[in-house]
């Protein structure tokens, strides 16, 4: 069945059907240590199953470790889909509000950047 899954995904990206995803998903059980965050990949750390943290380097280049709550009693906090071809989705967008200014979506492992990407957050 794995084997036929990977031929239909293979079949459909060569159509141009689907496209490869700038980030995937890994699942640990345990906060990855710095040097070890892979850019195009987002760390589930789940304690017991339940999903704590979604953890990454931002995608803009800069380097800096994005650590987002996955807890649902925290705020504030986001929630991580994965879809039936293994595609991540992060809700809702992921803003740095210091160093770079990153604003970005991630919708089925594609990476969204938002207008004011790069720009000093507005107050209000």
């Amino acid at each position: 069945m794995k084997a036929l899954r990977r031929y239909v995904t293979w079949l459909a990206r060569e159509a141009k059907s689907i496209v490869r995803p700038d980030l995937v998903l890994r699942s640990i059980e345990r906060q990855p240590a710095p040097q070890d965050l892979r850019a195009g990949v987002i760390y589930m750390v789940q304690g017991g199953g339940t999903p704590k943290w979604a953890i990454m380097r931002c995608p803009c280049g800069c380097g800096e470790k994005l650590q987002l709550s996955l807890n649902p009693i925290r705020r504030p906090r986001w929630m991580v889909h994965r879809d039936r071809l293994r595609r991540v989705s992060l809700h809702p967008s992921v803003r740095q509000t210091a160093g770079c200014f990153a604003h970005f979506w991630v919708r089925h492992g594609i990476i969204e950047w938002c207008h004011d990407s790069g720009s000093l957050p507005a107050e209000g």
